[in-house]
């Protein structure tokens, strides 16, 4: 809890347990015991002790939906831990259904290895900076254009989640409350 305290800025943290899932094989969301009762609130970041696992895509008074990383509509900034150079990465829905994430625009001149570390970038105003999101896995090189592209595997094993944290800003007006999230 002190590393994620010290990675948060100013943010609080709520625990959360979750208490409902998405009923296929792909991960891409689930549902929390807390809401805006809680603080919470859409976009909020959602981490574990191991490192980031989603957003807040909706929030009720006393649960909340939560979308994770590997979902295809995800896509975000990180840095190379090493190097500390910006790409892009978005979730993948892969045919084995695996979850994991997938690294494109890669520069030309970008020294990138398996086993890279993926942090959070402080861009978008979602996420802050310096959470962990994966390692490289898999450099893929295009023959026919030579553009390359990574395969992460995410920090998070999303298949026994069960408890989480999110990061709320601390309360400057009062926040009013949606439905409950089912």
């Amino acid at each position: 809890m002190v590393s994620l305290k010290d990675s948060s800025d100013d943010s609080q943290l709520v625990a959360a347990n979750v208490i409902a899932g998405d009923i296929s094989d792909w991960f891409n969301y689930f549902i929390i015991d807390c809401g805006t009762n809680d603080g919470i609130d859409k976009n909020c970041p959602v981490i574990t002790t191991d490192g980031l696992v989603g957003v807040v895509s909706e929030a009720g008074p006393s649960s909340s939906k939560v979308v994770t990383i590997v979902d295809e509509q995800n896509m975000m900034m990180c840095r190379i831990a090493r190097s500390n150079e910006l790409v892009r990465v978005r979730g993948v829905s892969s045919e084995n259904l695996k979850y994991e994430l997938y690294v494109d625009r890669i520069a030309n001149g970008s020294e990138m290895y398996v086993g890279d570390e993926l942090i959070t970038a402080a861009s978008g105003d979602v996420f802050p900076e310096g959470i962990s999101v994966g390692k490289i896995s898999e450099i893929i090189v295009d023959e026919k254009t030579g553009e390359r592209s990574a395969r992460v595997d995410i920090s998070v094993d999303l298949t026994v989640i069960s408890k989480v944290y999110v990061m709320t800003q601390p309360e400057t007006e009062e926040v009013s409350g949606g439905e409950d999230i089912q």
